[in-house]
């Protein structure tokens, strides 16, 4: 995954480097803030699985535990971070149609 992200970044500052038009300077930030969304959602996927494994060995009944209620916070905030990610690509996608369109 790290060689991909690496090379969305070369390919973006490739384009930056070409034209640094308002329209592809948005395209960059934009990406930026997939690759950064990207890695924040990756680190708290290690961390939602490592709290439904501790929540798979607690004992039958611990509902309410302090697990329990972390991992509902994460989940929470795991769809967040995903409506987030559909926010940026839409972004991305109308960008790169105006960019394409001329203007």
């Amino acid at each position: 995954m790290g060689a991909v992200l690496a090379l969305a970044l070369l390919a973006s500052a490739a384009v930056v480097a070409k034209r640094s038009e308002p329209l592809t300077m948005s395209a960059a930030a934009l990406v930026v803030g997939l690759l950064v969304a990207t890695a924040v959602g990756m680190a708290q996927a290690r961390r939602m699985s490592g709290l439904r494994r501790a929540a798979a060995a607690m004992p039958a009944g611990g509902a309410g535990s302090v697990h329990d209620l972390d991992l509902r916070r994460n989940v929470v905030a795991a769809n967040a971070l995903s409506s987030f990610i559909g926010h940026l690509s839409t972004a991305l996608v109308v960008v790169a149609i105006a960019i394409r369109a001329g203007g």
